[in-house]
């Protein structure tokens, strides 16, 4: 079952690749560059190059699978696009730009942009919880090998002692006969010195 959940992940993320490394033939999905996160949506008559455009923050981040990991460079306010395939950053200093957006859309870009949660954190914490269940599970296996070890030699030193056991109770016997037979020697040289 998780081997055909992985395969299933695996096809539908090679369909949406961004760009690809082969580690160890484990294809590896990443993306590295300039990001965009829709802040506010702006109404259908905001149109930048004949294209309707939200207001959003731009920023330079590195992702693996698209979990994002580490944020760089500087964030930005920015006209985005809806296929995210066009950014217009937005001068801060500009007064008149800053004034049309807080007038128009009650935006207040004087205060410096803040990348959401998941782009944040988020991801980071994803990526730790992945290597602490990987720490883990190989802890655990080499704990359960050594259980499995200790159990086996357990194993032996009970059937060596069972073998013990066994071979002891042979020679009580043999040595019970022996002296029966020790004994009926001494009682009929006994008789013979009587008579």
């Amino acid at each position: 079952m998780k081997k055909t959940l992985l395969i299933c992940v695996c096809i539908v993320s090679l369909l949406f690749v961004v760009q690809t490394v082969s580690a160890r033939g484990i294809p590896v999905i990443y993306s590295n560059g300039l990001t965009c996160e829709v802040k506010e949506k702006l109404p259908e008559e905001a149109i930048i190059d004949g294209s309707h455009v939200d207001f959003g923050i731009s920023f330079d981040q590195f992702a693996i699978f698209w979990i994002p990991l580490w944020n760089y460079g500087t964030t930005n306010y920015a006209y985005i696009d809806k296929a995210h395939d066009t950014v217009y950053e937005i001068d801060t200093n500009d007064s008149e730009e800053a004034g049309f957006l807080k007038e128009n859309y009650n935006i207040d870009i004087t205060k410096a942009p803040k990348i959401s949660f998941w782009n944040a954190i988020g991801g980071k914490l994803i990526a730790l919880a992945v290597i602490a269940l990987l720490v883990w599970g190989s802890l655990k296996s080499k704990k359960d090998d050594k259980e499995k070890e200790a159990r086996e030699i357990e194993e032996l030193k009970r059937i060596e002692e069972e073998e013990a056991q066994r071979a002891e109770p042979e020679e009580t016997v043999e040595e019970e006969a022996e002296l029966t037979e020790a004994e009926e020697e001494e009682e009929s040289e006994k008789e013979g010195e009587k008579a």
